[in-house]
């Protein structure tokens, strides 16, 4: 069984070729923009998994913004066990953030019919601008919850489009 250990947001991450373990560098929880909209740079999401060799996975990756809307960043093939850890890295360069709030990077995993969410990673943006602010606590609020529905089990649908 696939089981998510973390997930961190960082700007990048360095791999010691003679020892193979990965340093993460530049780990944040939030940004100041002068102004908004702007383009995010060196921004990624590394992750750390542990299964069994040959256990397969998929990986979404969806953002939430801070006006409710929602917009799904990536999805990805299987990936395969080697061994027992298995490590991902999104690189997130070029992600648009159109206003001040918090953003909610949701991850979440599939091995079998159902997509489950393992992670939900905040980032607050701060915009020197005022008027760019929008008011979070409504959705931070309702994804908590959300979150603690699925914690107790039950599984999210995956919505045909």
């Amino acid at each position: 069984m696939v089981k998510h250990i973390w997930s961190v947001l960082c700007e990048r991450a360095s791999v010691d070729q003679n020892t193979n373990l990965v340093s993460y560098l530049t780990c944040t929880e939030g940004l100041t923009a002068k102004k908004l909209p702007a383009i995010i740079q060196n921004l990624a999401l590394g992750s750390r998994w542990h299964g069994k060799p040959n256990d397969k996975f998929r990986l979404r990756l969806l953002l939430f913004r801070p006006d409710r809307t929602k917009k799904q960043l990536l999805e990805t093939e299987d990936h395969v066990f080697k061994d027992s850890n298995h490590r991902t890295f999104i690189i997130l360069d070029g992600l648009p953030l159109e206003q001040g709030g918090d953003y909610i990077f949701r991850l979440e995993i599939r091995t079998a019919k159902y997509w489950k969410v393992v992670h939900d990673i905040p980032l607050s943006v701060i915009s020197e601008d005022k008027e760019q602010i929008v008011d979070t606590k409504p959705i931070t609020e309702a994804i908590i919850r959300a979150h603690q529905r699925h914690k107790k089990g039950t599984p999210i649908k995956e919505k045909s489009t």
